[in-house]
């Protein structure tokens, strides 16, 4: 995952903390890359989003179980 980042010009050590499994219909992952934040990478499409906004992992983690993906504001990386 370290490269994946690095190639999208993020810096910042990798943690990554949430992920579906592509049986699901779904290969997503949740990271936060260093003091930048939180990030969305569909594995499926190769596809990058940052989480907008001054969220907690609690928060994006309720977020999904509530509303998915359509909780956040994302941007595109």
């Amino acid at each position: 995952m370290e490269e994946l980042v690095k190639d999208r010009g993020l810096d910042g050590d990798v943690q990554p903390f949430y992920g579906t499994c592509s049986y699901t219909g779904e290969a997503l992952f949740l990271m936060q890359v260093g003091d930048m934040g939180f990030f969305f990478w569909n594995a499926l499409d190769d596809s990058m989003y940052y989480v907008k906004g001054n969220l907690t992992l609690e928060k994006i983690v309720s977020g999904l179980d509530e509303q998915g993906l359509n909780a956040f504001d994302l941007e595109e990386i």
